[in-house]
């Protein structure tokens, strides 16, 4: 057969700020891969009679930037984005998108970023060109090396900012190819009366298994009238399997901590990651000894749907990729909120029952509530001194001949405030 002139596998032209404005810098056309025999090429004097080929995906390439400190350059965020602008900055839309949605945990105590009047991020879905991970573990940056890339050639991922060399082309092209025009590549054509469901479901390239023996469909005919299927099939000789690596052995993680929860029949925990060289595949969640969830490699989680006004015994575990799973974690109990939004009563008749140089005794009548009051705080001079469950105490560590002020308002276990008490005036002895 004749040689091809030129090859090149690519997506559609891009329309966004971040993969023009990084092609015109790096003088590359990411994401994409061409081989060009001709002047221009890497050997001018290699110039072919083949045509060109050509494979061009409908779908567009986005370029995602990984967010850093203005005022700390070398500090990198847990945050990416893939900016929707044109390269005027005016917004654009464009072609279907392809991307490997990462579940991004961010430490919000080393980034605390939001929304106003809600609880901080603590992880969220990273749109990715490849599936390789990056994670604050406290103390250091972790790299989960990436294995993948919707990319053609091998390019560097942008947030994690590591080779990933086993791109689309070398994956799933460069592979088939190598066995096609591998010298002990045998073709071999056969005959076979084929079921309706086999001929709904191939596909070329398809691996068939006979005898123990691999083989790829290069070709296949199916005479409608007799039913009658011919195959050429080549033997499969060159494999390339993504073998996951065996790590150290698997230790029970740490630092399970409880985060803000924005709803009452949620508790959302996190953790740290386990040491590098453990190669952790991920996660598992449960909840009063049961299985929960099972996560892929992330440090925080919201588990949801539980029973608002709960108690929760919880625990994880990590596992790799061979199924090895750890030991689990020591449990840390958790409570859903309430739903309950009435406040207690006010309480009432506020009074003094006694005072001395460092001392005042107080006592009122208690408040109610539609579902019970769990505690009175006790105010003095508008700061809060203590939080009690009766109705009356005696409060030490003043000082003599000093106007003290006092109030108390009650609390249930949502917890719903209520209105304060009467508020009273006492100076104490000399």
């Amino acid at each position: 057969m004749d040689l091809f002139k030129n090859i090149s596998f690519g997506f559609s032209e891009p329309n966004t700020f971040g993969i023009i404005n990084n092609n015109e810098l790096s003088q590359t056309d990411y994401g994409n891969l061409e081989y060009e025999s001709v002047a221009n090429g890497t050997d001018a004097s290699l110039i072919f009679d083949g045509k060109d080929y050509k494979v061009k995906l409908p779908f567009e390439k986005m370029y995602y930037e990984r967010l850093f400190d203005e005022d700390s350059p070398e500090i990198k965020t847990s945050f990416g984005n893939g900016w929707l602008v044109d390269k005027d900055q005016n917004e654009v839309m464009t072609k279907p998108i392809l991307f490997f949605n990462v579940v991004q945990p961010v430490d919000s105590s080393k980034f605390r970023i939001g929304f106003l009047g809600k609880p901080l991020v603590t992880q969220y879905n990273r749109a990715s060109n490849s599936n390789a991970g990056e994670y604050w573990t406290g103390s250091a940056w972790y790299v989960e090396q990436g294995t993948k890339s919707i990319n053609f050639n091998g390019e560097f991922d942008e947030f994690t900012f590591t080779l990933i060399a086993r791109g689309l082309f070398r994956k799933y092209y460069s592979d088939y190819i190598s066995s096609v025009f591998d010298k002990k590549t045998r073709v071999f054509k056969l005959k076979m009366k084929a079921s309706i469901s086999f001929l709904l479901k191939y596909k070329i390239n398809d691996t068939l298994l006979m005898n123990g023996e691999k083989f790829l469909i290069n070709n296949i005919r199916t005479n409608i009238t007799t039913g009658i299927t011919d195959l050429e099939l080549i033997l499969k000789f060159f494999s390339s399997e993504d073998v996951d690596p065996v790590g150290d052995p698997l230790t029970t993680p740490t630092g399970l901590y409880l985060l803000p929860s924005l709803g009452i029949d949620q508790i959302t925990i996190g953790w740290l990651s386990n040491p590098s060289g453990e190669i952790v595949k991920g996660y598992k969640v449960y909840v009063d000894g049961v299985l929960n969830q099972t996560l892929l490699r992330q440090n925080s989680y919201i588990i949801q749907g539980l029973d608002e006004n709960t108690s929760y015994d919880i625990q994880i575990s990590a596992y790799d990729s061979q199924g090895n799973e750890s030991s689990l974690t020591s449990v840390l109990t958790a409570s859903t909120g309430s739903s309950d939004t009435e406040a207690p009563t006010a309480p009432s008749n506020l009074v003094i029952t006694g005072y001395t140089d460092v001392s005042v005794g107080l006592s009122w009548n208690a408040s109610t509530d539609n579902v019970a009051v769990t505690g009175y705080e006790v105010y003095v001079d508008g700061v809060l001194n203590q939080t009690v469950t009766g109705t009356s105490l005696n409060l030490l560590g003043l000082s003599s001949n000093t106007v003290y002020e006092f109030y108390v308002r009650a609390k249930d276990a949502t917890p719903n405030y209520s209105d304060i008490s009467n508020s009273v005036l006492i100076r104490t002895l000399w």
